[in-house]
């Protein structure tokens, strides 16, 4: 998919930008708009591009690289449906034509649009409990009823792929506040889902035969999840459902997704962990120790193992992935937590300075700090001059020493 680029700059930085998209690859239909009116505040020139969306990171980084988006400007990103002609080549600033499908490993999307992505994803709302409830309850139905259309269905709706998503990134930007958001999601995610399984226990258990060989012990669905060879083959399949989870992120592809959610299974094997752990303990408090009690303690420890296993290694294979992608500070400023900008003026004398909110794994701008706490100092002065000033206009006697 093609991106449209809208850059907005002072005029007196216009040149160095222009300068630098004629130099970077893949920039195509380069035009500007200088921006020129009476009050110099809004005066501002607008440049506008095209690019390919897996070559547009490293356009980002080289423009950030002159401090476009962290010292002055803005960069704004819109997807196009299809751009006429396509963009297949162009003449750079030497006169050598840059094909524009020269493919490469570390193709993907720019960090911020990960970052968007993500983030809608990893939040613990009410939608997204009620999801894992309603995912966990067409689950504990289909396994009951040994029907894997219902467990398939159940992979679907569940949105515990999306917190993982987050823990990947919180940890490969060290942004530990994604991170944390990601990890608090999927821990309630977990539970609530634990908890509806339980629910289904508790509600067939009267109804559940009392031997081995029957009605419930007898479904498949339920017993795959529970015998110790399945933690080999889950091993494997959790692996490249890791690689496969991260590539789809980071290219903007959602057919992945799907597969996946069935591969990988990270919610059946909770949803039986608690149905047969209730099962268990029913039949444990009714009739003490028998065979088919052991199996349902047994078969709920190894669904849970199970489901720890998915997790890890789809955990460790996606930082891999985005190792190798290049997804990692330093490449982009990538927190759009950190793209607010104000600037503080005096009317007697102009402007002070610009705060930004920093990026704490950047030397050099935590080396700023001290000059930013400066600003906040006089920004405090000053809002207490005014307020003084406001006071002696309405005919207050100022507080302090006499």
């Amino acid at each position: 998919m093609v991106r449209r680029v809208v850059v907005t700059v002072p005029k007196e930085r216009a040149q160095e930008v222009l300068t630098t998209m004629e130099d970077a690859r893949h920039c195509h239909h380069i035009t500007i708009m200088m921006g020129d009116t009476d009050f110099p505040q809004f005066s501002a020139s607008v440049i506008t591009f095209q690019c390919i969306d897996k070559k547009l990171w490293f356009i980002i980084s080289e423009l950030e690289s002159i401090g476009l988006g962290v010292d002055f400007g803005t960069i704004e990103l819109m997807a196009l449906e299809a751009v006429v002609p396509y963009l297949s080549s162009r003449i750079d600033a030497r006169g050598v034509r840059v094909p524009n499908r020269i493919t490469s490993v570390t193709d993907r999307l720019t960090i911020a649009e990960i970052y968007t992505a993500i983030d809608d994803q990893c939040h613990m709302t009410f939608d997204y409990l009620a999801m894992c409830a309603t995912a966990g309850m067409i689950c504990g139905v289909g396994l009951l009823d040994d029907n894997v259309v219902l467990v398939v269905a159940s992979m679907l709706v569940s949105p515990l792929m999306g917190p993982i998503l987050a823990i990947i990134y919180g940890t490969m930007m060290k942004d530990g506040r994604m991170g944390f958001k990601g990890l608090r999601a999927e821990i309630s995610g977990v539970l609530m889902i634990f908890l509806v399984g339980m629910l289904c226990g508790a509600v067939v258990a009267p109804f559940a035969d009392r031997e081995l060989g029957e009605w419930p012990t007898e479904n498949f669905q339920m017993n795959i999840r529970g015998e110790p060879l399945n933690l080999v083959v889950g091993t494997f399949i959790a692996i490249p459902s890791g690689v496969a989870l991260a590539l789809a992120i980071t290219s903007d592809v959602v057919a992945p997704y799907v597969g996946v959610a069935i591969a990988a299974a990270l919610l059946p094997p909770i949803v039986n962990g608690g149905l047969t752990l209730m099962l268990g303990i029913i039949s444990l408090g009714m009739e003490g120790s028998t065979p088919h009690t052991a199996h349902y303690l047994t078969t709920a420890y190894i669904s849970m193992i199970l489901f720890l296993i998915n997790f890890v290694l789809i955990y460790v294979f996606g930082i891999f992935t985005f190792m190798v992608k290049r997804v990692r500070p330093g490449t982009e400023h990538a927190k759009q937590t950190y793209l607010y900008r104000y600037s503080v003026f005096d009317n007697n004398r102009g402007s002070i300075g610009s705060k930004n909110f920093l990026d704490a794994s950047n030397p050099a701008q935590r080396r700023k700090g001290s000059s930013f706490m400066e600003i906040d100092t006089k920004l405090k002065s000053i809002a207490t001059f005014e307020d003084d000033d406001q006071r002696r206009r309405n005919g207050h006697r100022l507080s302090g020493p006499s």
